[in-house]
């Protein structure tokens, strides 16, 4: 398809065009046989999920709903074993777009529904030996697991599921899912106080990131971001000695991403934080300075930035100021305090600019 084509060069816009002319084209001719309905069907799920792709989930919606609904239709009975195999397979990426789309509007209930439909759709098929149908499988799986973690359910089963799914495959697409769903687990794990086992699900993450054949910045970012989250559980259980390693290597990471698309300048921020913390917890006061005056020039450079498209640091922002207060409280800091003061000062300007202004206080 000449669509395909064209998303795969990244022209998605253009992509998009072409597949809404095929869709306008099924419409003026409505399609009166099975092949010729999965066709309508696929031209909507690639308009849809294009539309996604430019940031537009709310007109993505109808497009998916419209697609779920003709592959809803369609008898798999009429299609030979292959065909219906990739008739379920394209059905799941309606439901996943779908499933994204009311994430992306606020409907985390739905979108977790959607997801387990898809789920279910595929779950049967899991015994026959097709590697994009058992990523697709996980990714739902994980996707469902993110949303229950946000709608305050139980998502440990579904996490193992997507994990599980993700091992029985030996390529590298499936290595990536398999990270994203261990430090989804190491995530979870630490939220409900198993910080030990958080700790070896964020080391075997960073471990098979580091396996991948690619030095993507994308590879690298879930590489620093897992690091930290490492970094983060060993300074928790007291491992200062052991943590240091990962937090240096992910602070390293996010240097390098820092002139990138993709840089997450948060996790950067909080990253050299806890190794001024834990470089000072070490007796290391003189090199801990660095990382303190690291975070300084990162929150001068957030607070010269629009901070109307940074609201949602707001709230990370006001948590790592009551950090940094309990550690000041608790710790000699005296080589250090300026410095400290500098980063309180800034958290402040930055959450009073964001309209946080008790936190600010």
């Amino acid at each position: 398809m000449h669509g395909e084509g064209l998303s795969q060069l990244g022209d998605i816009a253009a992509a998009h065009r072409n597949y809404q002319q095929m869709v306008a084209l099924y419409r003026g001719n409505p399609p009166s046989d099975p092949g010729s309905h999965s066709l309508f069907g696929w031209s909507l799920v690639m308009s849809g999920l294009t539309l996604l792709q430019l940031g537009d989930p709310g007109g993505a919606l109808p497009l998916l709903t419209e697609a779920d609904a003709v592959y809803r239709g369609l008898d798999p009975g009429g299609y030979g074993a292959l065909s219906a195999l990739s008739l379920a397979m394209q059905h799941a990426q309606a439901l996943a777009g779908l499933a994204e789309c009311r994430a992306a509007l606020g409907d985390i209930a739905a979108a977790a529904q959607t997801a387990g439909e898809g789920i279910e759709l595929l779950r049967p098929r899991q015994s026959q030996t097709e590697p994009q149908l058992t990523i697709q499988y996980g990714r739902l799986l994980k996707f469902q697991a993110q949303c229950l973690l946000q709608l305050g359910q139980p998502a440990d089963d579904k996490i193992d599921q997507a994990i599980e799914a993700f091992r029985s495959l030996a390529v590298p697409e499936a290595l990536i899912e398999l990270g994203q769903a261990l430090a989804l687990r190491a995530l979870y794990q630490d939220s409900h106080g198993d910080t030990a086992s958080a700790a070896q699900s964020a080391a075997e993450a960073a471990n098979i990131y580091r396996e991948v054949p690619s030095d993507e910045p994308g590879v690298v970012v879930l590489l620093a971001s897992t690091l930290r989250v490492l970094g983060v559980c060993l300074l928790a259980l007291g491992n200062l000695a052991e943590a240091l390693a990962p937090l240096q290597e992910s602070a390293s990471h996010f240097h390098d991403l820092a002139d990138t698309p993709m840089y997450p300048v948060f996790e950067h921020l909080d990253v050299e934080l806890k190794l001024g913390m834990c470089l000072t917890w070490l007796d290391r006061s003189s090199e801990a300075a660095e990382h303190f005056h690291a975070v300084v020039d990162l929150l001068r450079q957030l607070a010269a930035s629009d901070l109307g498209q940074q609201a949602a640091l707001a709230q990370p922002i006001a948590q790592l100021s009551e950090q940094l207060i309990n550690f000041r409280q608790a710790q000699d800091v005296l080589a250090n305090g300026p410095l400290l003061t500098q980063i309180l000062d800034l958290n402040a300007e930055i959450l009073s600019r964001l309209g946080w202004h008790e936190a600010a206080e």
